[in-house]
């Protein structure tokens, strides 16, 4: 195969793989994310080892560049589920926190606990 050939066929599986990524992320299928993780590794590695005999015409340095963009989209998706995950996870913990009852504390600082409270009952609107 041809140097432009290799690298095609190169570029064109590490976009099919940001898609697979992408619709991963999309279909909120996180149980596939390692497997994925594993083959992008795979991948990276093999262009990191063809990139140093590739020297890249105007052609090829535009298909890199498609696929880094694609790579910097699946980036920007992974953090704003990154971020879905922490609200959530905030969300849980302050129904989790309302449910225990409010928190006070005396002149001593020693925690005070409601009547409610001590009896494992809390008022539920």
């Amino acid at each position: 195969m041809s140097r432009r050939g290799e690298l095609a066929e190169l570029v064109s599986r590490g976009l099919a793989l940001a898609e697979d990524e992408r619709q991963l992320f999309l279909e909120g299928d996180f149980d596939d994310l390692e497997t994925m993780t594993q083959k992008k590794s795979e991948f990276l590695d093999e262009l990191a080892a063809r990139a140093s005999r590739v020297r890249a015409d105007d052609e090829e340095r535009q298909a890199l560049s498609q696929l880094i963009r694609h790579s910097q989209r699946n980036e920007q998706i992974m953090a704003a589920a990154r971020s879905g995950f922490r609200a959530a996870r905030r969300r849980v913990e302050s129904i989790l926190a309302t449910r225990k009852g409010a928190v006070a504390y005396d002149e001593n600082g020693n925690e005070i606990t409601s009547r409610a409270d001590s009896m494992g009952k809390t008022s539920r609107a």
